[in-house]
């Protein structure tokens, strides 16, 4: 099952009509938006667990290398370039590992799969899946 924007870091600094939380563990006013706890779960999420990586300025070239485990069975991001919206989402089901993505207009996708091999992908919509195996692994 894949949903968007799956692979956000949730927190609770605004509430729902935008204003901020000033209910806090610490000094009234004091809620951090520039945490570096929230910065490190969100960069974990985006380069390893979803795997996307910038390999050119801008997103004009980039790596998804998804890298599942721990009990987690699927996971989507979506980001925003200047060429237009990278989205990814892999799933798990039974033993084959599913990754469908969209690869913007003027850019290339370079997609790892469980053996290490890479693929490029120009622009469009793609599904791909790999049959996974005991000592299968993203890298």
């Amino acid at each position: 099952m894949c949903q968007e924007n799956s692979a956000t870091c949730s927190n609770d600094q605004l509430t729902p009509d935008g204003k901020v939380n000033e209910v806090d563990d610490g000094p009234k006013g004091m809620v951090s938006f520039n945490h570096y706890a929230y910065g490190a779960a969100a960069s974990w999420m985006y380069t390893r667990m979803c795997g996307l990586k910038m390999t050119k300025p801008g997103y004009k070239e980039f790596k998804l290398a998804p890298m599942p485990g721990g009990g987690i069975t699927w996971a989507s991001i979506s980001r925003k370039t200047a060429y237009g919206e990278i989205k990814s989402c892999w799933n798990i089901e039974g033993d084959i590992f599913k990754i469908t993505f969209t690869v913007p207009e003027q850019t290339k996708a370079i997609i790892v799969g469980f053996d290490g091999s890479e693929s490029v992908y120009e622009p469009g919509n793609y599904a791909v899946e790999w049959k996974m195996s005991i000592n299968s692994k993203m890298q």
